[in-house]
């Protein structure tokens, strides 16, 4: 392949180098298909390290507030049932 003497005629050579060529072809494809992985997997984890961020901010709210939100949210589930047990009659 260096142009020098060698054990294998042109045609054998070229052959090698096509094999060659598709092997390289088919890693860049193999590498294509590995980027598209990991973005997935950093989105998944960008999405999640928000959600986690949103969490620290709940819990790191003070007790007083977070009463309240509790209280709230069970006024709201207290009221839904309400309604369905209106509906329903």
């Amino acid at each position: 392949i260096d142009g020098g003497t060698t054990l294998y005629s042109k045609n054998e050579i070229r052959k090698l180098l096509q094999v060659m060529q598709l092997k390289i072809e088919s890693l860049n494809e193999r590498m294509a298909d590995l980027k598209k992985g990991i973005h997935r997997w950093e989105d998944l984890l960008k999405k999640k390290k928000k959600e986690i961020a949103q969490l620290i901010s709940e819990y790191a709210k003070p007790q007083k507030q977070q009463n309240d939100a509790q209280t709230e949210t069970k006024k709201n589930g207290s009221e839904k049932n309400n309604k369905k047990k209106d509906t329903e009659k």
